[in-house]
């Protein structure tokens, strides 16, 4: 339904059991408006689609990466935090 933007745009839906046509005759709508929301809604869309893609990658790394810990360094850190303790 979103691409029917038009006067004349038309949908169809058909299912096993029954089906639908839908034509749009007519549509007003206020350009400002609507440039406002599509703008709104493109920043909303763009901050979903990076939190999908990082939840993505960090899914990935927990189900196929390997962590190695550096020794040396570690053990550094734990001593030098000690110290400042």
């Amino acid at each position: 339904m979103i691409n029917m933007m038009h006067g004349g745009s038309a949908l169809d839906q058909v299912t096993n059991t029954i089906g639908y046509i839908i034509q749009l005759e007519n549509i007003k709508y206020n350009t400002q408006e609507l440039d406002v929301f599509a703008h709104q809604q493109q920043g909303a869309i763009f901050n979903e689609d990076s939190s999908l893609v990082v939840e993505g990658f960090v899914a990935s790394l927990f189900k196929n990466g390997t962590i190695n810990i550096n020794q040396s360094s570690a053990l550094r850190r734990r001593n030098s935090s000690r110290r400042g303790a």
